[in-house]
């Protein structure tokens, strides 16, 4: 069994569009959980997926990649706390943001902190809403809790604690942080996307999916985006196609794009 023959076998079980999905990826993806199995061929793989349905959300997961952290590269974060928050808020009340892909919760956590920090004590005169999305329910059901153990707990946001509550040996995000951020079940590749938005993070989400996706996907941000509106991607990633005319940088390093 090749595996062509296997992605179109699994992608119902998944609720995956596996046809988008780079195979060099899938590839290394799949020979995780085959080699955690000691199993040595797709058929074997799809034979044992057949009678454990159990393993069907543990290869999900190795598929979608959950790695997070609180303000993953700070860099990034910094562009956006100094350039992004300030331009946006000086000529907005009404703050729509898309965490696209966001996992456990951390990416718009952070988000609603940066924010939450630049206004201080004018937060009442805005109207901010982000919008966070995964494709996962596990993910999303521990990212709506917004607890986080201590050792997920490191780097830059510890200079953040006041916006968290130290509880069971782990940090609880404040209401205050959590009232902004609302969640939402969303694929990428089949789901109509949020509308009007004046911000999207799509980080460390779409390198796994093929060129012809990333394309669509690309178009599909500028026609939500307001003008004016940004486009925020991973590090690795990077606009190409139409896409690349469609933007203009405004960090190219931090991989940060405005809408004209």
């Amino acid at each position: 069994m090749n595996l062509s023959f296997f992605k179109s076998r699994i992608g119902s079980k998944l609720g995956l569009d596996m046809a988008s999905y780079n195979e060099r990826h899938l590839e290394r993806r799949l020979l995780i959980r085959m080699r955690a199995l000691k199993i040595s061929t797709y058929g074997e793989y799809l034979r044992y997926l057949n009678r454990n349905p159990e393993e069907i959300a543990k290869l999900k997961e190795v598929l979608t990649v959950n790695v997070t952290e609180f303000l993953r590269n700070p860099e990034t974060y910094k562009v956006f706390r100094d350039i992004v928050i300030p331009e946006l808020f000086s000529r907005k009340k009404n703050i729509k943001i898309w965490s696209a892909g966001c996992s456990d919760g951390k990416e718009p956590y952070s988000i609603a902190i940066l924010i939450l920090d630049f206004l201080k004590g004018n937060v009442d005169k805005f109207n901010v809403k982000i919008i966070a999305s995964d494709i996962d329910d596990d993910v999303l059901n521990k990212a709506k809790i917004g607890w986080y153990p201590e050792k997920e707990f490191v780097g830059e946001i510890r200079k953040y604690k006041r916006y968290f509550i130290h509880k069971n040996g782990g940090y609880e995000v404040k209401k205050e942080i959590k009232r902004l951020v609302s969640f939402k079940k969303i694929d990428l590749l089949k789901d109509g996307f949020p509308l009007m938005l004046d911000v999207i993070f799509c980080r460390n989400v779409i390198i796994y999916f093929k060129r012809e996706a990333k394309e669509a996907l690309f178009e599909k941000f500028w026609g939500v985006l307001n003008k004016g509106g940004y486009l925020i991607l991973g590090k690795t990633e990077m606009l190409f196609g139409k896409a690349k005319n469609l933007f203009v940088p405004v960090n190219s390093t931090e991989r940060i794009y405005k809408k004209p």
